[in-house]
């Protein structure tokens, strides 16, 4: 009789999946010890069996790299028939891939035998541990064992290492504050004792590492041990940043000490959100003469949480200033942003108020941040402002007015003189001034448009309003006008001391050009005159002033005089004349010419033509001459005396010189018997005579008296 109850002795065998790794020949023999306990990663194969009375159901493994092998066979085979198997992957629940298929009839002679290839570049779930269980199960005679396998999916060591960690990237990551994993191995079996040192960069106080070391044997060298990284939840706004896990090894093992080890980068995203914002003020107000600060505080805080945050580098927050005081009138600022220093969570600036002596408003100035370098802006921004209150003794303030020029323009245009007018400070009050225009030299209505006595309005806190005054344009030359602005009875204010503005109308128009001209030229010595007039091509509102230079051969008051020596065209004239007037004498002189320029000109430029001249033409009979011999003639040859003096003599002087041109004629040869000094007698001007000399020649030969006859030619 056979008994048919079944024991089930099942163990689990860890499945290494190592690449190039051996195992010992399948066994049929009933494993030793406790028979639930896992073998573990790493575990030497061994056989498992499932025993039947009587008969036996023996599963023995073999594997080689990543593949499992694993053969049934009963025993006897005469039991065959009634034996059937199994086999599921439990980690996804799909049946494997085996030679024979999922299930199957065992075989009475040969069994079956059942392949398994883990899968290539497993991907890990989450806190997965990369393992796989595979799970087998024989019927026999309806009942039924079952074997459980776990496989490990696991990389092989980095090139030159003796190290395997999973991931093979070497790159794990997470958040701040949670914890990563990664597994350690021995790349092959040592021959003593390895230590692996875990050594987290320790610099910025990013991640620790658990345990410090681990231990592996020839036992244990191909179980994977596990290295747990806390990411340090730091106040710090680091962004997305990383740290490493550094391996070092000691072993008597050589293969083993100081060899080359990977090293792990563990990338960490930051749970800060960094933003920054700003304090209110401290104080909020404070009075502009307190000699005080109001001091702003911008702090670096997470947007989520509003904890504190720090930085590691410096961080810039700049700012804007808006409101109603003015910076540099009102107040001034220790800085236009805030450094937060590294380390830090908050860095501060301060505002100053500026005394003064003027009545006004309580002024305000808006604190906003404009940017950070390293940081978002919290939300919603935030303002502070800091209130600037006004002395109670300040000054009531005083009204003044600028003055105002503006270049006139052609018709039909007009332009727009802008008078301003200005409060010494602002007032809580409303403040006004009444003004009205007046002439000066420019005329109302011509020149510019009049404006009635008319009232000017400051709103609370304004401190500047303008007078608009229309000025006509015109095309004549003229001087440049004036008018005034006038203000009177002011409101909740006072004038200045000199409450007038002063308008003053450019002219734009262009100079008229100055020609001269002559009339009544030649004239005249006795009695003679001529006129000389200057004209301007347009009229201006302006005196042309023409002055004149005199040259040429007439003598300025001796030959002639002027009536001026200036031509004033007077305002809306064209022109105006001098007179020249000839001086008579009565002695013989040339014609004389009186050249006239212009040597300056006001409110005009020259014309084409600028320069005349006048003929005086003499009046007075010219003189006649006579000759005589000096009272020596006759002379000798050698004998004194021997010369003589020849003289022409005329019967008035006369104003320019005289030229008596002499022939010589007589028995007596010239420059044989005698010599004549000159063949010409000049009479200067003013002179009534001149002489030449003769001399006798002594040409030793005998001969009579000769004569030497001098006549006018």
């Amino acid at each position: 009789m056979i008994n048919r109850t079944l024991r089930i002795v099942a163990w689990t065998v860890g499945l290494a999946l190592l690449a190039g790794g051996s195992c010992p020949s399948p066994t049929t023999e009933t494993p030793s010890g406790d028979p639930t306990t896992p073998g573990g990663i790493g575990q030497q194969q061994q056989t498992i069996g499932v025993i039947v009375t009587n008969r036996t159901l023996v599963v023995a493994n073999d594997f080689t790299q990543n593949t499992a092998t694993l053969t049934l066979t009963t025993f006897p085979s005469t039991a065959a028939a009634n034996a059937t198997w199994a086999a599921v992957l439990v980690e996804t629940g799909d049946a494997i891939t085996t030679t024979a298929g999922a299930t199957g009839q065992l075989s009475a002679d040969t069994g079956a035998t059942i392949t398994y290839t883990a899968p290539d570049n497993y991907a890990q779930d989450p806190g997965d541990d990369g393992r796989f269980e595979l799970r087998f199960t024989a019927t026999f005679d309806s009942q039924t064992t079952s074997i459980t396998i776990f496989a490990q999916n696991r990389p092989s060591a980095a090139a030159g290492s003796s190290l395997v960690i999973d991931p093979a990237s070497l790159v794990v990551g997470g958040n701040e504050g949670g914890t990563v994993t990664y597994r350690v191995t021995l790349a092959s079996e040592p021959t003593a004792v390895v230590t692996v040192n875990i050594l987290p960069d320790t610099t910025n106080g990013f991640i620790t590492a658990a345990p410090a070391f681990l231990t592996f044997t020839s036992g244990n060298f191909n179980v994977q041990q596990t290295v747990t990284v806390t990411l340090v939840d730091d106040n710090f706004a680091d962004g997305a940043h990383s740290a490493t896990v550094a391996h070092t090894l000691v072993s008597d093992d050589p293969a083993f000490n100081n060899v080359l080890a990977p090293t792990v980068t563990v990338n960490i995203a930051d749970n800060d959100d960094p933003c920054v914002n700003l304090d209110p003020p401290a104080p909020a107000a404070l009075a502009e003469s307190a000699g005080t600060s109001s001091t702003i505080t911008a702090n670096l805080v997470d947007s989520v949480t509003a904890a504190d945050l720090r930085m590691r580098t410096p961080l810039s927050v700049h700012l804007g200033f808006t409101g109603t005081a003015e910076f540099g009138t009102d107040y001034f600022v220790s800085a236009g942003s805030i450094t937060i220093p590294a380390g830090a969570s908050s860095g501060t600036m301060t505002v100053t108020p500026i005394d003064d002596p003027y009545r006004e408003a309580d002024e305000t100035v808006i604190v906003t941040i404009n940017s950070a370098e390293g940081a978002d802006i919290c939300t919603p921004p935030q303002t502070r402002t800091v209130t600037i209150t006004d002395d109670a003794g300040d000054l009531t303030p005083v009204i003044s007015i600028t003055p105002a020029e503006v270049v006139e323009g052609n018709p039909p245009s007009t332009t727009v003189a802008v008078f301003n007018v200005l409060l010494t400070a602002p007032s809580e009050q409303t403040v006004s001034v009444s003004f009205a225009t007046s002439d000066l030299t420019a005329t109302a209505g011509a020149d510019y448009v009049a404006i009635p006595l008319t009232v000017l309005t400051f709103l609370p806190g304004q401190v500047k309003q303008t007078i608009d005054v229309t000025v006509n344009g015109d095309t004549v030359p003229e001087n440049d006008e004036k008018f005034l602005v006038t203000l009177s009875a002011p409101t909740n204010a006072t004038l200045a001391a000199n409450a007038v503005g002063i308008g003053t109308i450019l002219d734009d128009d262009a100079l008229p050009t100055v020609t001269l001209s002559l009339l009544g030229s030649p004239f005249a010595e006795t009695g003679g005159s001529a006129t000389l007039t200057a004209t301007a091509s347009t009229l201006s509102d302006r005196d042309v002033i023409v002055d004149l230079d005199f040259l040429g051969s007439a003598t300025f008051n001796t030959d002639y005089t002027v009536s001026a020596k200036r031509i004033v065209i007077p305002a809306g004239s064209l022109s105006a004349s001098i007179t020249i007037t000839a001086s008579a004498d009565t002695c013989d002189e040339p014609d004389e010419t009186i050249v006239v320029g212009i040597s300056a000109l006001v409110n005009a430029t020259l014309g084409a033509t600028v320069t005349q001249t006048a003929t005086i033409t003499d009046d007075d009979a010219p003189p006649t001459v006579t000759l005589a011999p000096a009272p020596t003639s006759p002379i000798g040859e050698s004998g004194a005396p021997t010369s003589t003096l020849v003289t022409a003599t005329l019967s008035a002087a006369s104003c320019q010189d005289v030229l008596v041109n002499l022939g010589f004629t007589g028995t007596a040869d010239l420059n044989r018997d005698y010599s004549a000094s000159a063949s010409q007698i000049v009479i200067p001007a003013g002179s009534v005579s001149g002489t030449i000399t003769l001399a006798s020649v002594n040409d030793n030969e005998t001969e009579g008296p000769e004569t030497a006859t001098v006549t006018i030619a």
